[in-house]
């Protein structure tokens, strides 16, 4: 019996300190709960606080003279801003004022420009002061190509054409030469206007900064081109008909030689001299021709052609002539006088 008195005993004071500790939690909890409250709301208290300090006393100050890089004038490059964010400076730097002048030259922006698209941001902080003078002075940054580099590029060029020739160079001058924008240059070259380099040469460069067409600047200059020229051994009369032994090499500067020299001894030798030539005089193609193959009063056979038919007879030539050339032939057997192409030696095609 008295076992079961223990027992029962026991059990209900368990249960007395049970519920005496459920309060006590509720109330802790509670506790927390508000702590917890209390640090999100001070920190997101002092966060906002932090961005209203950062942007409060905003302050822009227009100068009176800057310089621009751009085809723009923003905000940022004639303005020194304080008491922004860097958010906030970014957005009011990147304001576009109005387009900037060419490369090199200058603009007056009036400040009552500036004061009216800073009024239009909503955005700006109610307390933003600013300072604008009457008038900005905008100055464009600009870059040029000098004349030293532009030579240098002729040069090469020549170089490049004349395939190795020995070439001099001078009295060099450079036309179409403005300021440019900032940015990578590239020229590239549009021809020089003729098919032979020498003597007066006028090359043409396309101009583009970073892509942007620049347009074109001109450069010439004097080239002297010395090169080997096919030139008479020895004195050789009119009518010779050109042998290896009559012909050799010669240095000149072809910029100061007449017009149409001859340079490959083939293209002399085998040709007659329509005149005579001293020795060492250089031949010109105007001076050669080529030798005839039928001369006056040769007899000759005459070719009659059409389609599958082929008729022929003799004649005689009543002129000399070279492949190719027309002359007049006598038929023998007609005794008419007719116009034909010789097309070999001693023979001569009649069309009909």
């Amino acid at each position: 019996m008295n076992s079961k008195v223990d027992i029962t005993i026991r059990r209900n004071s368990a249960e007395n300190r049970n519920r005496g500790s459920r309060p006590g939690i509720r109330v802790g909890y509670s506790v927390l709960c508000c702590l917890l409250m209390l640090i999100f709301v001070t920190g997101t208290t002092a966060e906002n606080l932090q961005g209203v300090s950062e942007n409060a006393g905003v302050c822009i100050v227009v100068l009176g003279k800057a310089q621009v890089a751009g085809e723009q004038i923003l905000l940022g490059q004639v303005a020194e801003i304080s008491g922004a964010n860097h958010m906030l400076r970014e957005k009011i730097a990147a304001l576009d004022i109005g387009s900037a002048p060419r490369p090199g030259k200058e603009r007056r922006v009036p400040g009552r420009l500036v004061e009216s698209t800073l009024k239009s941001c909503e955005w700006l902080p109610a307390d933003t002061r600013t300072t604008v003078p009457d008038w900005i002075i905008v100055k464009r940054a600009f870059q040029t190509i000098s004349e030293t580099s532009l030579e240098g590029v002729f040069k090469a060029y020549i170089d490049r054409k004349t395939a190795g020739d020995e070439t001099v160079v001078s009295n060099v001058k450079v036309r179409g030469v403005e300021p440019l924008p900032l940015g990578d240059i590239a020229l590239t070259p549009l021809g020089h206007g003729g098919d032979y380099i020498k003597g007066k040469v006028t090359l043409r460069l396309a101009v583009t900064v970073a892509g942007e067409d620049q347009g074109q600047v001109s450069i010439s200059g004097w080239v002297d081109r010395y090169i080997q020229a096919v030139c008479a051994t020895r004195f050789i009369r009119r009518d010779a008909v050109l042998t290896p032994g009559d012909v050799g090499l010669k240095r000149i500067n072809v910029s100061k030689a007449p017009n149409r020299i001859v340079f490959n001894p083939n293209q002399a030798v085998g040709k007659q001299l329509r005149s005579r030539v001293r020795a060492g005089e250089c031949l010109r193609a105007h001076m050669l021709k080529d030798p005839p193959l039928i001369e006056k009063g040769d007899r000759v056979k005459i070719v009659a052609q059409s389609g599958g038919l082929s008729v022929s007879t003799m004649g005689i030539a009543k002129a000399d002539g070279a492949m190719g050339d027309q002359i007049r032939v006598e038929n023998v057997v007609s005794e008419k006088t007719v116009v034909g192409r010789i097309m070999a030696e001693g023979v001569v095609e009649v069309l009909f």
